[in-house]
């Protein structure tokens, strides 16, 4: 009785016969839509960043490195891939993260 009701919940959450649970953004960290899909990917549909792919190893890698996205570059970089007709799958950090400058010790002179 308790699965079979765990799967009646599981079902009315499909989109296009995959299942999706609630989760964040893995760009924006905003509330997002976790998509089920095959291979070594998170997907995720967001309804600021839309929907995209980012590989695990990417993901593992950034946590580790402590790294996050840029935001407003990611968001560029799926619209440019979505007008190529394409799934944007981000695999490859590459441009795509927030970059520290560190603090001179000393004040740059205005010449």
């Amino acid at each position: 009785m308790k699965t079979q009701a765990v799967v009646s919940r599981l079902s009315q959450n499909c989109y296009n016969n995959k299942v999706v649970i609630e989760m964040n953004c893995l760009i924006c960290v905003g509330v997002a839509q976790r998509v089920m899909c095959a291979g070594p990917w998170e997907e995720r549909d967001c309804p600021v960043c839309g929907r995209y792919r980012i590989s695990d190893e990417l993901i593992l890698a950034l946590m580790d490195q402590g790294q996050i996205f840029d935001v407003l570059k990611v968001r560029g970089w799926l619209d440019t891939r979505r007008t190529e007709g394409f799934l944007p799958c981000i695999q490859s950090p590459e441009g795509l993260l927030v970059t520290v400058v560190e603090p001179t010790s000393t004040p740059a002179q205005v010449k």
